[in-house]
């Protein structure tokens, strides 16, 4: 299980996952000039999770870190991936779903990854057993300035407050409410471009990767742009958990 916000580097980790020799999906979303290389998402997963999240994300969400609307109107169809959702919301998928999400699972040894497991992930738990959680992240700056750019493809306008309220929504749901079940590993895109943190994650999938397909030259977002203090707070968390300094 590949879980993190989008635009902090989960397609790297998975496409690395995918070199490994698991399985991705039957159908997988298309490369495009934000992911040159591919998503490496399943269609069908990704549309399944957009059906557990459309009941709580019907009205615009309220902001947690910053002062603005983190989104002008409710999403719509393929733009949850850009949700916010209180730490203390618990995400479950009605019982009629379950054949559809039966339905996604592909031979062993696979690997599912989708920015909205952030939320759905306990919804999964049941099918997902013992699958090692694999959260990725990189600065909230980074994340939020190109974040902006490929949520605007979509028709969704966000502010650089409202890109980092859903950065820091994300991840306080994988430090408050899943990272306790199951096994995790944490890694920080820099340690994925670096090699550094390439031998836990070969540990962790149990199989080589391929040494070539990290490219630095793709990281292309700017560091510029602030964050809250508590915004901060839940950046060093990751980092410790990662084993980087912040």
């Amino acid at each position: 299980m590949v879980v993190g916000s989008g635009r902090s580097g989960t397609s790297l980790v998975a496409g690395l996952v995918a070199s490994a020799g698991h399985h991705m999906g039957r159908r997988l979303a298309r490369a495009n000039r934000a992911n040159p290389r591919g998503f490496f998402e399943d269609l069908r997963t990704i549309l399944v999770n957009e059906e557990i999240l459309a009941p709580y994300t019907s009205r615009p969400a309220e902001p947690r870190f910053s002062a603005g609307p983190v989104h002008r109107a409710p999403l719509g169809e393929l733009q949850r991936w850009l949700a916010v959702l209180p730490p203390e919301t618990v995400v479950e998928a009605p019982p009629e779903l379950e054949p559809k999400m039966r339905a996604t699972m592909g031979q062993a040894p696979w690997c599912r990854k989708d920015p909205r497991f952030c939320y759905t992930l306990p919804a999964w738990e049941p099918l997902f057993g013992d699958a090692v959680r694999v959260c990725v992240f990189r600065e909230p700056s980074r994340t939020a300035n190109s974040m902006i750019e490929v949520a605007r493809a979509q028709r969704v306008e966000l502010t650089y407050d409202g890109a980092v309220e859903i950065w820091a929504a994300a991840y306080l749901q994988v430090l408050r409410r899943h990272r306790h079940r199951g096994e995790w590993l944490f890694l920080h895109y820099d340690q994925v471009l670096a090699g550094t943190a390439l031998p836990r994650l070969e540990e962790a999938v149990g199989a080589r990767l391929d040494r070539d397909f990290a490219d630095a030259a793709l990281r292309r977002a700017p560091a510029s742009g602030s964050w809250p203090p508590a915004v901060g707070e839940i950046y060093d968390e990751l980092c410790a958990a990662a084993g980087v300094p912040a």
